[in-house]
């Protein structure tokens, strides 16, 4: 992020015919706003990671065709290949996570580490 931040002058995304420009000071703001919501908590709560999932789901599942075409488009893929490879595999993991999120989000014990990785500190 900090090289795109860097090195960007102006970005231009073709989000369903019109352009978006992003200048250095607006990718800036968009990066501290995302860092200040990170920080505030609101992302541990497991109700907020369910309704995220849920959202990216529907999100990508209604976009389905139009993600496919721009896979088409971009990097040649066919509508099955970016599917399988792409698409599929992504509502896949959303699925996994929703299932499992729970018992993700346990807190467990960690053992020691120091003892472990001696041999990496320096005299």
């Amino acid at each position: 992020m900090n090289l795109l931040v860097k090195y960007a002058s102006i970005i231009v995304v073709d989000k369903e015919n019109g352009v978006i420009f992003m200048d250095k000071t607006i990718i800036q703001q968009n990066l501290y706003m995302q860092k200040a919501f990170f920080t505030s908590g609101t992302t541990q709560n497991i109700k907020f990671r369910r309704e995220s999932l849920k959202k990216l789901y529907t999100t990508i599942s209604n976009k389905k065709e139009a993600i496919e075409e721009a896979l088409k488009k971009d990097l040649g893929k066919s509508s099955m290949e970016g599917f399988m490879c792409e698409v599929g595999l992504v509502i896949e993991e959303i699925k996994f996570m929703l299932k499992h999120l729970k018992s993700f989000s346990k807190e467990k014990k960690s053992s020691n580490t120091n003892n472990k990785f001696s041999f990496c500190k320096q005299n």
